[in-house]
């Protein structure tokens, strides 16, 4: 059941697979603990925690799956290198990553790294290399982390995979936005979103939609921005992603704050930062930065009394599927005219 709900989960039944999974997500970590008990069972652990990786990181269960990653790492027989244990070292890097535990995902994904290349699959390479993108740019060195980024696009490419090009290409927009380009990162947004919509992967369009957003609302592009930022927080909702919906209610914050709605964007904040404490996913050290900036900046606008009330209806919002549908309800009745410039130093990204 776990390695056939993982191959729905990037195509287009993905929303009615991530509730079933969801709703039977107590017997399957059952089923998982005992199949520690079978005469296979190291081989079975590794399977059956890496098919619920994807799961456990799109509906914000990143600790559970740790957990469950490293017990089956950890069985009698799993340290074979196998492609087994490749995909379950690479799979939970990628969910230390989703934590910012940087300590742990480098040496998660090097040692994955090393036994696919030992075993020639660049497909899983790619898998690989992709995690230490976001390594590289937490360790500030921006010229490896595009290295590496061009070198999984490259594998995703020549093994013919456009979600993963498309994965790649997310890679290359966060570097540009990362360094301040952000019509680079449009570009790369929008390319990656495109792919990603014809693959039906919707849980990955919420994720280019609402990173696309930011990048058209530093370009000045209000409108696109409201539109993707509201399509991103109603998949949110519908796909119950509780990782994507922090982002995307991150940048809907900071459209109403440019909208001079200081209320709006301190409610949606707050429902963020309970999202994040609640998934334990505190960002890597740009974001930290970009995200402290921002609550310093609505707290001064706001006072200290306003700011804290706004703070507290968000934050009790968190617990409900609700607050996607009424952050994007905001989103789509801002009155933004077409084209409206946020500040005289940018243009429209074209």
């Amino acid at each position: 059941l776990a390695e056939t709900a993982e191959a729905q989960l990037t195509g287009p039944k993905q929303d009615r697979w991530l509730r079933d999974l969801e709703r039977d997500h107590g017997n399957l970590l059952a089923a998982f603990k005992r199949s520690s008990e079978e005469p296979n069972g190291a081989e079975l652990g590794l399977r059956f925690a890496s098919a619920l990786s994807g799961f456990w990181n799109a509906h914000g269960h990143s600790e559970t799956g740790r957990r469950a990653l490293a017990e089956a790492l950890g069985r009698k027989g799993a340290g074979v290198p196998g492609p087994e244990r490749a995909t379950a070292l690479v799979r939970a890097g990628a969910l230390a990553l989703s934590q910012s535990d940087y300590e742990a995902a480098p040496r998660l994904l090097e040692e994955g790294l090393g036994i696919y290349r030992s075993l020639g699959d660049r497909k899983g390479m790619a898998r690989a290399v992709s995690g230490l993108v976001l390594v590289a740019l937490e360790q500030k060195n921006l010229t490896a982390a595009r290295s590496l980024a061009e070198e999984a696009l490259g594998l995703y490419r020549e093994t013919e995979n456009p979600r993963g090009v498309a994965q790649a290409l997310h890679n290359l927009g966060y570097l540009a936005e990362s360094a301040g380009d952000f019509e680079t990162a449009w570009k790369h947004y929008g390319e990656s979103l495109m792919l990603f919509r014809e693959a039906g992967d919707f849980v990955h369009v919420a994720l280019a939609l609402a990173n696309h957003g930011v990048s058209a609302l530093h370009c000045g592009d209000q409108r696109a921005a409201r539109d993707s930022l509201a399509e991103s927080l109603l998949l949110t909702r519908r796909l119950e992603l509780r990782r994507v919906g922090a982002f995307a209610l991150e940048g809907a914050a900071e459209l109403a704050l440019f909208l001079n709605k200081p209320s709006d964007a301190a409610r949606m904040f707050a429902f963020a930062e309970k999202i994040r404490e609640e998934t334990r996913m505190p960002g890597d050290t740009l974001e930290r930065e970009k995200l402290e900036t921002f609550r310093n900046r609505l707290r001064e606008i706001l006072g200290d009394g306003a700011f804290g009330a706004a703070v507290t209806a968000g934050g009790g919002a968190a617990a409900t599927a609700a607050g996607f549908s009424s952050a994007s309800v905001r989103m789509r009745a801002s009155g933004v005219p077409t084209g409206t410039l946020l500040l005289s130093s940018t243009r429209i990204c074209s």
